[in-house]
């Protein structure tokens, strides 16, 4: 897209969870490793993003996870 930068980025950070169900709940705990490419319009204060991200879940076992996202950033 013209008029714009595109901007690869890699990461590393974690993720927490919490799910709720009828009769129980739990939560989990993960670290994460993202890459990513952005697209930065020219002149804007907005980023618009896709990632796929590795990623270790420790607790409350441990086993490789996969994920992924896509979203807008507002840059204050």
């Amino acid at each position: 897209l013209e008029g714009g930068q595109w901007l690869p980025y890699a990461g590393v950070g974690g993720q927490f969870e919490v799910h709720q169900r009828k009769d129980d709940g739990h939560a989990t705990l993960a670290t994460r490793f993202p890459v990513g490419l952005a697209w930065h319009p020219a002149g804007s204060a907005v980023d618009f993003f896709v990632e796929l991200a590795l990623g270790l879940k420790v607790f409350p076992e441990t086993r490789p996870v996969l994920g992924g996202g896509f979203g807008v950033r507002l840059y204050l």
